[in-house]
């Protein structure tokens, strides 16, 4: 049997549905032999797969793993060696990150670029293996919804409206940022300028889906713009999205953002709505499908021409289903993982 060990036990938490929950649900369902890691029976395991996990108290479990001839898996979706501005926390869990990656005997990393800095910052003698993040299609392996969820700990959360129907509706979501890079809400401000003048001819409702009220109150509520916030895990993506015209994903260029995967942009066209967003390595398969880097252009296409927008996403959603489902994701996983399974 092999436990799986994320960071956190909340659903709510995208890279704990997208890195251990979404996939380990898929292997039960195949009758794999993984579960949740239960530290009462730490003994029983082949191996332990840890997600983000390098801490000195995970360390130490990794460490008894191996001392027994048990199998360590590291899997990794962040550039945690990224600290510009040199701060003492991510020092720590740079020595942290080096010390985990030294005993592993299997490293995940989520894009081929982020397995490239891993190879490079822990001098790597192998690349590690890649493992994307699989669409969220809102649907129950065994088509149970409410148990499925239920059993994973998510709570049940009610619909609501947000569309204005005279508005064009552009949405942003995602994490509200981070301390050791720039990236998450402040991002829009890059596109302020753009949205301000796009309202002129189209006028618009900016919906932001994050956890931050407080900074979205500071820094984009001000904006000469009509704006609605929703605290992230208060209403379903799908019903979100269900409601959006246009969504816009800004991303500031730096060694952390570039290492990211495709999920949001996957995430948002799989989920119908035309997608404007600047280019990282991880979407350029998705190009075809959405419009990077011309914001302008972008943006105007899918709000004067609504069917350009519709045959976009419909194509998107054919090629996510095939390269970004559940199912690619969960062969991944299973191929890897089948030399540790008991």
């Amino acid at each position: 049997m092999i436990g799986w060990k994320p960071k956190f036990r909340d659903f709510n938490v995208a890279s704990v549905r997208y890195r251990c929950l979404n996939p380990l649900v898929e292997l039960q369902r195949r009758r794999f032999p993984i579960e949740l890691f239960d530290e009462s029976k730490l003994r029983e395991y082949s191996a332990v797969i840890f997600s983000k996990l390098y801490d000195d108290e995970n360390y130490e479990i990794a460490r008894s793993l191996k001392r027994r001839g048990k199998a360590v898996v590291f899997d990794i979706c962040d550039n945690h060696f990224y600290n510009p501005y040199r701060l003492e926390r991510f020092e720590l869990v740079r020595k942290q990150l080096l010390r985990i990656l030294g005993i592993a005997d299997l490293v995940v990393a989520s894009t081929a670029t982020l397995a490239a800095v891993l190879v490079e910052e822990a001098r790597l003698t192998s690349l590690p293996v890649v493992i994307g993040d699989a669409v969220e299609e809102n649907v129950a392996p065994n088509g149970d919804t409410k148990s499925w969820l239920v059993r994973l700990g998510a709570r049940s959360r009610p619909k609501g409206k947000i569309r204005h129907d005279e508005l064009a509706n552009i949405l942003w979501f995602g994490i509200h940022g981070g301390e050791n890079a720039a990236y998450g809400m402040l991002d829009l401000l890059d596109q302020k300028d753009l949205l301000l003048k796009i309202s002129k001819t189209h006028p618009l409702q900016l919906v932001v889906v994050s956890d931050s009220r407080a900074k979205f109150v500071r820094y984009i509520e001000p904006l000469p713009l009509k704006t609605i916030y929703l605290e992230w895990g208060s209403m379903p993506l799908a019903e979100i999205l269900h409601q959006i015209d246009v969504a816009i994903i800004p991303i500031s260029q730096n060694p952390f953002t570039v290492c990211k995967t495709n999920n949001r942009l996957a995430a948002a066209l799989y989920g119908g709505v035309p997608t404007v967003a600047d280019e990282i390595p991880s979407y350029r398969d998705l190009a075809p499908y959405c419009v990077l880097n011309d914001w302008e252009f972008g943006l105007r296409l899918y709000l004067d021409n609504r069917a350009i927008g519709r045959e976009h996403v419909k194509s998107a959603k054919a090629y996510i289903s095939e390269h970004y489902s559940i199912k690619q994701i969960g062969d991944s996983w299973a191929q890897n993982l089948l030399k540790f399974a008991d």
